[in-house]
């Protein structure tokens, strides 16, 4: 399964795939300049600031991304996406070179290419960042060297396994959930097992253990405080709600792609039939249970929580990858053709559409509803609440959630102290903030009931300000004074001031 004799590309689908690539790579580093940063990747922006080990949310991975593009382009948009646009050329880079390696064909590797294009998560919201961007990079590295050792029965791949492994654990820590495939690789067939007599799987085990110990050293230092925010996943949550289950698979059809999503689960389940019935070799396997265990896993949680659409972010490349594998190359090209149409032309269609609408369109789809302005308007509500804090007296902006402070932080954070007075946690091991700074009146912008932190001080209201995009409200921020209140800047753990919400 060598580059040599793999069977060369379609010359048409070649243009095609590259001339995607680049018209797309252009159009997301053009949007990245011009989009505002939503209030997740403004969060994520105020931890690219700051040095610890890692952060009560996630591993310290995503803060590196931020920080690696800022170096390049400065504290700008651009700078904070920019580690991440160019991951993903790397990671399609990769997946197809598997495709191509195991199928003997170059059309499979460009398969994987334009589909991934083609879907909403990869082709579009790239741009947005995103933690599952560094876990899917690492876990693909994870694939191609495991992809090797298969082919070459080279130990020292399993050294590349395990450091890309512990990178996984730095980005993500879902990538858990391709544990099962990896044991199954290792101990199904012999010629796998014998690798247990050897000490290259342990000592990949170890030096990926090595590179997450950072985070390890932090949460033994917090009270296991990372692992116990992430705890909710794994636990029972609401009552089961067979619409939660619904929302799972509409919103996975979306942003993967309904045709990809159909094809991809029935390619691995192929996949895995075939490997019973001694059709599909044990890596192939393992792709499969690679895609099939976390989707099972998220849809299956999904009954009792509600899922974020990112948590599956990592898992469809994945997939995608085993269907570009499992496709008769040499005998039903035709199918195969008519099956990348149906994946690539909503997808291109609709990808182009959001382009459109953020780069040269004015209008604002579906209101409050619109899939950019919904997160967007932040900018101008920030100026004016700059604006009302000098007109009031106020030095310094409290906040009781992590994406206004976020929002207000990346905005007007230059011009006046912006601070999450509640949930502390989210801040441990910040840089120490100055006391003096937070003292005297404060303007306190907030969405819904006021936290419980500040039930002592005294609010006085003031007038709503809307975050408006294109002249359309998306959300109404409220805004008191806030007098008579000291924040805790370091609570212990357990004040009302430290516990966060999950």
């Amino acid at each position: 399964m060598t580059a040599e004799r793999a069977a060369p590309p379609s010359r048409i689908f070649l243009i095609v795939t590259l001339l995607v690539v680049l018209v797309f790579t252009a159009l997301r580093l053009t949007t990245a300049v011009n989009l505002d940063l939503r209030s997740d990747e403004a969060y994520y922006w105020t931890w690219s600031h700051q040095a610890p080990l890692s952060f009560l949310d996630q591993p310290p991975m995503v803060a590196w991304f931020e920080r690696f593009g800022q170096l390049c382009f400065g504290d700008t948009a651009l700078g904070a996406r920019f580690a991440q646009i160019l991951a993903l050329p790397l990671i399609e880079l990769i997946l197809a070179d598997i495709a191509r390696r195991r199928t003997r064909r170059w059309n499979a590797a460009l398969f994987v290419v334009l589909a991934m294009e083609c879907a909403l998560n990869y082709g579009f919201f790239a741009i947005v960042i995103e933690p599952s961007a560094a876990l899917l990079l690492f876990t693909s590295l994870i694939l191609w060297a495991l992809c090797r050792l298969d082919e070459t029965g080279d130990a020292r791949w399993w050294l590349l396994v395990g450091a890309a492994g512990g990178l996984a654990l730095l980005s993500k820590y879902i990538v858990l959930l391709i544990a099962p495939a990896l044991l199954l690789y290792l101990l199904l067939r012999p010629g796998q097992r014998r690798w247990l007599r050897t000490p290259w799987p342990y000592a990949a085990i170890g030096l990926a253990l090595l590179l997450f110990s950072p985070v390890l050293a932090w949460n033994a230092q917090h009270g296991w405080a990372s692992f116990a925010f992430q705890s909710v996943r794994l636990g029972s949550g609401e009552p089961p709600s067979l619409g939660g289950a619904m929302r799972f698979v509409m919103y996975e059809s979306l942003f993967a792609g309904p045709v990809l999503l159909v094809a991809a689960v029935v390619a691995a389940s192929a996949t895995a039939v075939g490997y019973v019935r001694g059709r599909k070799p044990a890596y192939e396997l393992m792709l499969a249970a690679a895609f099939l265990v976390p989707i099972l896993f998220l849809f299956w949680r999904s009954f009792t929580l509600l899922i974020n659409q990112s948590w599956a972010w990592f898992v469809w490349p994945i997939g995608l990858l085993t269907l570009a594998i499992a496709l008769p190359w040499d005998r039903a090209r035709l199918r195969i053709a008519g099956l990348l149409v149906l994946i690539g032309a909503p997808g291109l269609l609709v990808n182009g559409a959001l382009f459109y609408h953020v780069l040269w369109d004015t209008s604002v789809w579906g209101g409050a509803g619109d899939p950019i302005g919904q997160d967007a308007g932040f900018g101008e509500m920030a100026q004016a609440v700059l604006s009302e804090a000098k007109a009031n007296g106020a030095g310094w902006i409290a906040t009781s959630d992590y994406r206004t402070y976020a929002n207000l932080q990346w905005h007007i954070g230059k011009d006046i102290p912006v601070l999450q007075v509640n949930e502390r946690a989210r801040f441990l091991d910040f840089a120490p903030r100055d006391p003096a700074r937070f003292t005297g009146r404060a303007l306190y912008v907030h969405q819904g009931a006021a936290t419980p932190v500040l039930a002592d001080a005294t609010l006085t209201g003031l007038p709503n300000l809307p975050v408006s995009w294109r002249g359309v409200t998306m959300q109404t921020m409220q805004v008191d004074l806030l007098d008579g209140f000291t924040p805790e800047l370091s609570p212990p753990p357990g004040s009302a001031a430290y516990v966060w919400k999950y």
